[in-house]
């Protein structure tokens, strides 16, 4: 009798380690399945683009670095946005991948204020947050906000005005990616390159987009919005999810998913900012460090001569923390 109870015992065991193998198996596979949104290049990253000459004009763009124990060389995850001192806006998958890390915040780190990832200003994680109903299956609400520990108020770090929720996401609309992620899709196996590149797309009419990525299964929400050009060539790719898309100085989306890259009738799929005021300055008045609006005239707001905020903007900065 007591060798029929071990042996049942340990059947018991068996089963147990197959079904947390499947599991983990089942994850590998679903997470390698997530539709693609970065790139690839020898030479460039934003796939189409041209590199960055001067950091001035992009102070809030920012990397997600991986530290790898294994090898002397981190890893890029995905890009993010400087929105105060103390917050960054990111999609919410890029948040999910590194979550999985024993301790992300002595395994994960920020890096703003250079045009070389691997040699900018080095902030450590404090706390993060995705949207409670992000999907993680259609990318849904795919927005995250990192708090750091550092402020951001180096040379070279400053936040980017926000579209209020009043901004048209009007078809035909030039509007400018910039990121650290491959510059081709066919390169995916190589690492991707150290410098910022850039690259100028065209905000598509919603009823297109839906209709694009309909035929590949895929759906496009009312919170996501598509920006590329008619023959395709120029689009965000891997590693490149995370960071900003971006119109006369405003943050009107974060690059979330596509399907493969630069591809002629396959868009970028983005995040609309504007949808998310309310919950920015919710969560981050929950974890302690809420953002207040600062009505700014546009003048007082320098970037580019190129680039001016608006009155359709605001302007996210942290009144007080308590860390």
């Amino acid at each position: 009798m007591r060798i029929l109870f071990i042996i049942i015992i340990v059947g018991l065991l068996i089963l147990v380690v197959n079904i947390i193998l499947l599991v983990l198996i089942i994850k590998l596979i679903w997470r390698c399945s997530l539709p693609p949104k970065h790139d690839v290049n020898l030479k460039a990253r934003i796939v189409g683009g041209v590199s960055v000459s001067n950091i001035t004009d992009y102070q809030f763009a920012a990397a997600i670095v991986e530290i790898r124990e294994e090898s002397t060389v981190d890893l890029l995850l995905c890009g993010a946005t400087v929105i105060s001192r103390r917050w960054l806006l990111t999609a919410a998958h890029c948040i999910d991948y590194f979550e999985d890390n024993e301790d992300p915040k002595e395994s994960v780190y920020i890096t703003v204020g250079n045009l070389d990832w691997r040699k900018g200003n080095k902030h450590n994680l404090l706390s993060w947050v995705y949207h409670e109903e992000f999907d993680s299956s259609t990318l849904d609400n795919d927005i995250g906000l990192i708090r750091v520990k550092q402020i951001l108020s180096k040379q070279y770090e400053q936040a980017i005005s926000l579209a209020s929720e009043n901004y048209e996401y009007k078809p035909h609309t030039k509007a400018r990616i910039v990121g650290w992620g491959h510059t081709n899709y066919s390169f995916l196996h190589l690492p991707s390159t150290e410098m910022l590149n850039r690259a100028d797309i065209h905000i598509i009419e919603q009823r297109r987009c839906v209709d694009i990525y309909k035929k590949f299964g895929f759906t496009v929400t009312d919170s996501m919005f598509c920006a590329g050009t008619q023959e395709g060539g120029k689009d965000a790719c891997k590693l490149d999810s995370g960071g900003a898309i971006f119109e006369r100085g405003l943050l009107i989306g974060i690059i979330s998913w596509g399907h493969e890259c630069a591809k002629k009738d396959q868009p970028g799929v983005y995040v609309r900012i504007n949808c998310y005021k309310n919950w920015i300055m919710e969560t981050t008045k929950k974890l302690g460090a809420p953002l207040n609006i600062i009505k700014k005239k546009s003048e007082e707001i320098s970037t580019t001569a190129t680039y001016n905020v608006t009155s359709s903007g605001w302007m996210l900065e942290t009144v007080s923390f308590q860390d």
